[in-house]
């Protein structure tokens, strides 16, 4: 059983989907390997990782949509906190969008290339440090929130304030003040357990 409650019909070869649908429109193509952060996100918190996604990961349909499918994983001292998968998963997004070579590191994308909200997440896990890559909770959530900017223009990160001018005119908050976001976040929090079926949607 998959973690979306729901077994996924495997229909093909990840490489053979890769060749097939680049380039892909970029919020299908981050909604796609957002899914499959999500399956390493729950492999890396168990200490087990894919490894190659040739033949780990396969396509799967449900209900008429292509998903990612984790099939096969690699043995327990291949582990290297997860690090390779998410290198993966960024080269996958690179066949996705029909990237054919990689810009040097830092250089911009030439123009008409994939957005760049969506290509900064691309680099990030492309990390030449791995200890900066994001771990693939975050990796998830960050794909499926610029895969949301990207589809319906709600902005993936809200945008940070400017400082003040002058601190010193700025008053102090209160230890109580500061905690009262917090403590409504908490309350507000739902008693239930999530349900995950049909969270691709």
């Amino acid at each position: 059983m998959s973690i979306t409650g729901r077994e996924a019909q495997v229909t093909g070869d990840l490489h053979e989907f890769v060749l097939a649908s680049a380039p892909m429109a970029p919020p299908e193509a981050a909604w796609f390997a957002a899914i499959l952060a999500e399956h390493l996100a729950w492999l890396h918190a168990d200490g087990r990782r894919v490894g190659p996604f040739d033949p780990g990961v396969r396509v799967g349909d449900v209900d008429g949509r292509a998903v990612p499918v984790v099939v096969a994983t690699a043995p327990p001292a291949a582990w290297d906190g997860g690090v390779g998968d998410i290198q993966a998963v960024g080269e996958l997004l690179v066949g996705l969008l029909g990237v054919s070579t990689l810009p040097a590191q830092g250089a911009d994308l030439p123009d008409g290339g994939p957005p760049d909200a969506l290509w900064s997440v691309v680099l990030g896990c492309l990390d030449l440090d791995p200890g900066r890559r994001p771990a693939a909770a975050v990796l998830a959530r960050q794909l499926r929130d610029v895969g949301r900017f990207l589809q319906l223009g709600v902005a993936p990160w809200p945008p940070i304030a400017d400082p003040p001018d002058d601190w010193s005119d700025q008053p102090v908050a209160s230890e109580m003040d500061r905690r009262r976001p917090l403590v409504a976040l908490v309350a507000a929090l739902p008693v239930t357990p999530p349900q995950w079926e049909g969270w691709w949607r």
